[in-house]
């Protein structure tokens, strides 16, 4: 994208946008992206002391925490 049009826009070079297709035209949209922390065992570690949970309840987080910590 030209450095004019950008600057027109309110964008920084590198910014990330969305792009979608409507009624023919090719639509950009500036993105919203959030950091995503990956799990490691000892960051489970961490949830599972400070967890004041059952034990069934323990057993369910810990399948959330690994696939979360899987497809980061």
């Amino acid at each position: 994208m030209p450095a004019a049009l950008r600057r027109d826009l309110g964008l920084a070079e590198g910014d990330v946008l969305t792009v979608r297709v409507a009624n023919g035209a090719i639509v950009l949209t500036p993105a919203v992206l959030t950091e995503v922390e990956a799990y490691t065992d000892e960051r489970i570690r961490e949830f599972e002391g400070a967890a004041k949970l059952s034990e069934e309840e323990l057993s369910a987080a810990r399948r959330a925490w690994r696939v979360t910590r899987q497809t980061t």
